[in-house]
């Protein structure tokens, strides 16, 4: 389990399991002060500063990469297809 926490052109995992920082992405143009993990945890969403939200693909850490547009559409339409199913499992329907 880890903790992202934002900082100044850079953005802090840290581990909850033990007192240590796990892992470090320095690829960050401006202040950090919003983060956010996707559902099954692989993803990490960035909000800067200067306004800008970077989707970081934590499974290439430790060199995350940020991901371009028609990746980041790939994985919402995964994402949501993935939900869907999901749902539907459950016995909801949808439309």
């Amino acid at each position: 389990k880890e903790l992202a926490v934002g900082g100044y052109h850079e953005i802090m995992i840290w581990s909850t399991t033990e007192p240590k920082l796990a892992r470090r992405i320095k690829d960050v143009e401006q202040r950090v002060f919003g983060l956010a993990y996707s559902a099954d945890g692989n993803m990490l969403v960035s909000g800067s500063l200067d306004t800008t939200i970077l989707v970081w693909d934590l499974r290439s850490l430790p060199n995350a990469q940020k991901l371009a547009p028609a990746e980041l559409d790939r994985y919402i339409v995964a994402e949501i297809a993935k939900w869907t199913k999901v749902i539907r499992e459950a016995g909801v329907r949808v439309d």
